[in-house]
C-alpha cells in the first residue's frame, strides 16, 4: 500500500508539472501572437463586413456572438474577433439580466463555455497594448449604444441595457486615466506567467 501511495503521489506531481509546462507554452504562443499584432498598429475600424455580421447576430441568441468571435480568432482575424467578443459580453450580460429563465439552459451553458474558453486569450493579448484594448472596448460600447439588440430589445428594459454599457464605459475611463499603472501591472503579470516554467 505504501508503494502504491508513493506511485500515485509521484504521478500527480508529474501531471501537475506537465500541465504547468503546457500552460506556459500556451502563454508563450499568446504573447507571440500579441507581439506580432502590436507591430501592425491600432488603426482597426468597423468595416461593412463586420457591421453586416453584427446586425445579423443582433437577431440571434447571445452565444452567436461568441461562436462568430471564436471562428474569427481561429482564422487570425483578431481585431474583428475581439470587438465581437466584447459586444457578445455586453449582450450576454444584458440578456441574463432581463431573462430570468435563460440561465441555466443550453444556450447559456454554450455561451458561458465559449466565453470562459477564450476570455483569457483575448484579455492577455489586449493587455500587451492598452491603446488597442481601449479602442476595442470603445468600439464595442459604441456599437451597443447605436444598435439595439433585436433578440431582446433594449425597449424591454432600457435601464438594464444601459447599465451594461455604462459598466464598460467605467472600465474604459479607468484604463484611460491609469494607463501607466495598468501597463506596469500587466507587464509584471506577463513576466510571472512566463516564469512558471522555471
Amino acid at each position: 500500500m505504501k508503494y502504491i501511495t508513493s506511485f500515485i503521489f509521484l504521478f500527480l506531481i508529474y501531471q501537475t508539472c506537465t500541465a504547468q509546462t503546457a500552460q506556459v507554452e500556451d502563454y508563450k504562443a499568446l504573447y507571440k501572437t500579441a507581439d506580432s499584432l502590436n507591430k501592425i498598429g491600432n488603426d482597426f475600424s468597423m468595416n461593412t463586413s463586420v457591421l453586416d455580421k453584427l446586425h445579423e447576430l443582433d437577431t440571434k441568441i447571445p452565444s452567436g456572438y461568441f461562436e462568430e468571435s471564436l471562428h474569427l480568432f481561429d482564422e487570425d482575424q483578431f481585431d474583428e474577433a475581439a470587438v465581437i467578443f466584447y459586444i457578445g459580453i455586453i449582450r450576454h450580460k444584458y440578456y441574463i439580466s432581463v431573462s430570468p429563465n435563460y440561465a441555466p439552459n443550453d444556450d447559456w451553458v454554450t455561451a458561458e463555455s465559449m466565453k470562459a474558453a477564450y476570455f483569457k486569450k483575448f484579455d492577455l493579448i489586449l493587455k500587451t497594448n492598452i491603446e488597442k484594448f481601449i479602442l476595442v472596448l470603445n468600439l464595442a460600447t459604441d456599437y451597443c449604444q447605436k444598435n439595439d439588440y433585436l433578440w431582446a430589445s433594449k425597449q424591454n428594459n432600457l435601464e438594464k441595457y444601459n447599465f451594461q454599457i455604462e459598466a464598460f464605459k467605467n472600465i474604459i475611463h479607468d484604463y484611460t486615466n491609469n494607463k501607466e499603472g495598468y501597463m506596469k501591472e500587466w507587464s509584471e503579470e506577463r513576466k510571472t506567467l512566463l516564469s512558471k516554467e522555471k
